[in-house]
């Protein structure tokens, strides 16, 4: 910042940035020959005027839209988000009328149950003997047990 002193008081006022805008071109000698030969034709040091006043008569005529490149249109199919979210909204409403049934589907279940006649219960299966291990291997775990040192 640069420092302003006035007889009654000190303004700082802030630097300008810079503003300076480069522009590069490259020409591609057979591709770009025309260009190559209006530009080698404007001596040296005075091109970037020549430059200028061509960029500014394009300005001038509302032509420089023209030359912007416009971006090129895809074509891809856009996805169709209407009937996605058509979709969506019935499986919702499907959703809230289930939730909503679902008092009266559990009061008919209950009374269904409560006014069935009793079917007594099957009775238990029994269980399967278990596999009893012979006192001898129980023995020999025991012994094990005691000779490791945990």
């Amino acid at each position: 910042m640069d420092t302003v002193d006035t007889a009654l008081y000190t303004v700082d006022t802030p630097r300008k940035k810079s503003t300076r805008v480069t522009v590069t071109i490259h020409l591609t000698p057979g591709k770009d020959d025309d260009l190559i030969r209006v530009v080698t034709a404007v001596p040296l040091g005075q091109r970037m005027n020549a430059v200028k006043g061509i960029l500014r008569g394009v300005a001038a005529s509302g032509g420089a839209a023209a030359l912007i490149p416009q971006p090129k249109q895809m074509a891809l199919p856009m996805p169709d988000y209407d009937r996605k979210l058509d979709r969506l909204v019935g499986k919702m409403e499907w959703m809230e009328t289930v939730i909503n049934d679902w008092p009266g589907y559990f009061e008919n279940l209950i009374q269904q149950v409560a006014t069935t006649p009793g079917k007594a219960a099957p009775p238990p299966t029994p269980k399967e003997p278990e596999e009893r291990v012979a006192d001898d291997i129980l023995q020999q775990r025991s012994q094990r047990a005691k000779k490791a040192k945990w």
